[in-house]
């Protein structure tokens, strides 16, 4: 079963809460997936990372931009749904 987290400053985490749901496949009914049961200090906690990045951010030129995403991306594996 694959575990899903919050990707917040640079880091996967749990909900603040500790809280998570299962996710089951509807015709098979067999479970597949547990999901961080987000909340708003999750919300605000990432708000208050990706204000912070931005600082910096916003001063890297977009090709530097473009490589350190897709090093990122392919190192971390993102969601699993990017393609290379």
């Amino acid at each position: 079963m694959r575990i899903y987290k919050n990707f917040i400053n640079n880091d996967w985490v749990g909900a603040i809460s500790g809280k998570t749901f299962l996710v089951e496949n509807p015709a098979t009914e067999e479970v597949f997936a547990e999901v961080s049961r987000s909340g708003t200090r999750d919300i605000d906690a990432a708000v208050v990372a990706a204000g912070s990045a931005f600082n910096g951010w916003r001063l890297t030129d977009p090709g530097s931009r473009s490589i350190y995403s897709l090093t990122t991306a392919r190192k971390r594996k993102i969601g699993g749904f990017l393609r290379f």
